[in-house]
């Protein structure tokens, strides 16, 4: 099966891969690394009768590039301008891909979002499946409703009218796809996760809270810092690939130094994944407060390694955690929730570890990236025979 992913610019943290285009400095600027797109990407080629390509449109380089990394295929596609794209609303950018994915003559196209790459991937005239990481409501809750924002509500829209099948992360997104589908044609299926989350680690149970995501309001970094500020012997290690000239982060690390509290939160910046794993190994628990998550990827990670977590009742993530089994689920914003539930963790390392063990019970089904990919091989099968 020859299979196209239509992705933002999904980079591999991966130091093999900038070996292949060392002449684009530019692809390596403000990527945001999409970790799901590359872990499934990989589940499915995995199996060498599918071709896996996946195909992105960047203002990232100054050449379309082409390059096979562990058998998958990336091209990107260098995009137009933003103002054109903006005036035309993706028109021309839309028109190359669509060129493009006829180049390549696929059996089945997979747009993730349902923004411009599932737009594309809907009109491409090939047997298509997109992936919806949830509604732009909540997805742009750190956005105010401006121009921006109903850019993005015009190819939801779009997206939605002209989707035959979908992919849903959680419960919470499959129940919004089948407001316009029929129930056989939506498939909830998690994220991939890296396969290193499934590796053995020595665990230790250090008195560490641990974060790993962007540095957003929209993940309640303050909430969280303001927390641990507060508990006297926890530490917490984040861990981002957020810039350090984005403004926000800037806010942060002034707060973290006017308080005086380098030695107790401490950031790590641009790990590996498996640089990442291993911090988790270390850790008393992972924590994920944002307003909303559709998924909540570093969740997951950690209980795949073995580590309880604490989530907000938002979004997907109370599909990812067994509430007080596997974690605990706080209000969105409740330190004092969020505050208890470290102590008693900290407290009770035996409740740590029964809590870590149940988390990884059944990580493996869920979350490989051969067995997510096998889930979404069923999807494409549906899709390409009831979409032809």
């Amino acid at each position: 099966m020859k299979i196209i992913i239509l992705s933002p610019l999904t980079i591999p943290l991966d130091s093999s891969f900038k070996k292949l285009i060392p002449n684009e400095p530019l692809a390596y600027k403000k990527v945001h690394p999409h970790p799901w797109v590359t872990n499934l990407a990989y589940g499915l080629s995995h199996d060498k009768n599918h071709q896996v390509h996946i195909v992105t449109l960047t203002s990232n380089v100054n050449k379309d590039i082409v390059f096979i990394h562990k058998n998958i295929s990336y091209h990107l596609l260098k995009s137009s301008p933003k103002f054109i794209r903006e005036i035309t609303l993706n028109f021309i950018d839309n028109l190359k891909v669509q060129k493009y994915i006829k180049s390549l003559n696929p059996d089945i196209v997979h747009g993730q979002g349902r923004q411009t790459d599932g737009l594309s991937a809907v009109k491409s005239n090939f047997p298509s499946i997109i992936t919806s990481h949830g509604e732009i409501e909540n997805e742009l809750l750190s956005y105010k409703k401006n121009i921006k924002y109903s850019i993005k509500k015009y190819f939801e829209n779009k997206v939605n009218k002209k989707m035959k099948f979908a992919i849903g992360v959680s419960q919470d997104t499959v129940t919004n796809l089948k407001k316009f589908l029929p129930e056989e044609n939506v498939f909830l299926i998690d994220n991939a996760l890296d396969p290193v989350f499934f590796d053995k680690y020595n665990l230790e149970w250090n008195p560490i809270v641990f974060y790993a995501g962007a540095i957003s309001p929209r993940k309640r970094i303050f909430e969280l810092i303001k927390t641990v500020e507060q508990l006297k012997d926890i530490k917490l290690h984040i861990a981002t690939q957020t810039p350090k000239d984005n403004t926000f982060y800037k806010k942060v690390i002034e707060y973290v130094t006017l308080n005086k509290l380098n030695n107790k939160i401490i950031f790590l910046e641009n790990l590996t994944p498996k640089q990442i794993a291993q911090e988790i190994s270390k850790c008393l628990c992972t924590v994920l407060i944002s307003n909303f998550e559709s998924f909540g990827m570093p969740l997951a990670e950690a209980m795949s390694i073995g580590k309880p977590v604490i989530g907000s009742r938002t979004g997907g993530i109370p599909y990812l955690i067994n509430e007080n089994k596997t974690g605990f689920l706080i209000e969105p914003g409740n330190i004092n929730q969020l505050k208890e539930k470290i102590n008693l963790l900290h407290k009770d390392i035996n409740l740590a570890k029964e809590m870590g063990k149940a988390a990884a019970e059944n990580a493996y089904n869920r979350w490989h990236p051969f067995k997510v990919a096998e889930k979404t091989l069923k999807a494409y099968t549906l899709a390409i025979t009831k979409g032809n």
